[in-house]
């Protein structure tokens, strides 16, 4: 049973993990258009120079809603 069905199935959520995880990597897409591939990923602002120094030649943009 993965950790993810754990949680689902005894209901039981610690904050501080489920913090955690929204505070890293949250979400990576990938798509294919002809021989383009784009990748895309957000993170929290506290770990954009980690990204930056793993990734030197990467495009940020900010999204605010």
């Amino acid at each position: 049973m993965t950790f993810q069905n754990e949680v689902l199935k005894s209901g039981a959520v610690v904050k501080f993990e489920f913090e955690a995880a929204k505070r890293s990597l949250i979400c990576e897409l990938m798509e294919r258009e002809e021989t383009n591939y784009a990748l895309a990923i957000a993170v929290h602002p506290s770990k954009v120079p980690e990204i930056r120094a793993a990734f030197p030649n990467i495009e940020e943009a900010t999204f605010r809603h």
